[in-house]
């Protein structure tokens, strides 16, 4: 029976025994492991950095939001650095060569995009301001669509585009400004010749004044006739003109054919009630003539 109970406890004996030999094992083995697979301390200390870096970028990117810019652009660009910055953590990780060189090249340019769209942002302000302070006699139009774009540009995070809109809208402003400015001094110039003109060459113009005031007073009977017998012939001319319209419809229609009696209809009416309005204008002015020959004729009888 003793014998018994003591190869029992020899038994449980050499298992507790072989457990503290695995134990052992498995700690000896986690702790090269550990040793093998754990990030060195000076990469920790350099991701550490790079960890930083991108919750700045990402606090930026909330504050931009926050004052009403799209953000996109921004965002995307934020996704793809965080998963290089993954890739190179998992690499260093296993002890594996990597480097941040590329996670900062791309955290550089999501820095300077975050800067060029606060730039944009003040310029279209100050573009804005620069147009409301162009003198009100000048058009503006142009300007205002240059502006409307680099506005639509900045809305669409194309900041470069953007950029360029506002740089045209500021040449065109100085070319508005620069026109008028040409047309205000040739203005003023052309006043001063005027001016000039006139106070040297005042008598002269006096006199020319004089003369034409004259002749006018001398042959202005002779001038009023001359007028009324001019438009006189150009009626009668006009006149004849549209009989001689009427003349040749008559001959496409009734001998060669060639118009059709809608056609002839509408153009026999129309010549008819032109050369009706002609008429009732030629008769005033054959009055008018009249009645300047019986003023004359007892003048002249008063005369003799």
């Amino acid at each position: 029976m003793e014998n018994k109970i003591k190869n029992k406890m020899k038994k449980n004996l050499e298992k507790v025994i072989g457990l503290k030999k695995i134990f052992c094992t498995l700690m000896i083995l986690l702790l090269l492991i550990t040793c093998v697979f754990s990030i060195s301390p000076e990469a920790k200390e350099e991701f550490d950095l790079a960890q930083k870096k991108l919750s700045q970028i990402n606090q930026d990117i909330r504050q931009i939001r926050e004052e009403g810019f799209a953000t996109v652009r921004f965002i995307d660009e934020f996704v793809l650095v965080r998963e290089i910055y993954s890739s190179a953590y998992l690499l260093a990780d296993a002890n594996k060569p990597t480097d941040l060189k590329l996670f900062y090249e791309r955290i550089e340019n999501l820095e300077k995009l975050l800067i060029n769209a606060k730039e944009v942002r003040d310029e279209l302000i100050a573009l804005k301001k620069a147009i409301s302070e162009v003198d009100p006699n000048i058009d503006t139009n142009q300007v205002q669509v240059l502006y409307n774009e680099a506005e639509q540009e900045f809305n669409d995070q194309r900041y470069e585009f953007s950029m360029k809109k506002i740089d045209a809208a500021y040449e065109k402003i100085v070319e508005l400004q620069g026109i008028e400015a040409k047309a205000s001094a040739a203005y003023e110039a052309a006043q001063k010749n005027i001016v000039f003109f006139f106070e040297n060459n005042w008598k002269t113009m006096l006199t020319i004044i004089l003369i034409i005031i004259i002749v006018y007073l001398i042959f202005r009977k002779k001038i009023h006739l001359y007028y009324i017998n001019n438009k006189i012939e150009s009626i009668e001319f006009e006149i004849n003109v549209l009989k001689n319209e009427i003349k040749k419809s008559q001959e496409n229609y009734f001998i060669s054919g060639s118009m059709t009696e809608e056609e002839y209809t509408i153009k026999a009416k129309m010549y008819a009630e032109k050369i009706r309005d002609l008429r009732g204008t030629l008769a005033l002015y054959q009055e008018k003539k009249e009645k300047f020959d019986k003023k004359r004729h007892v003048l002249f009888n008063k005369n003799n």
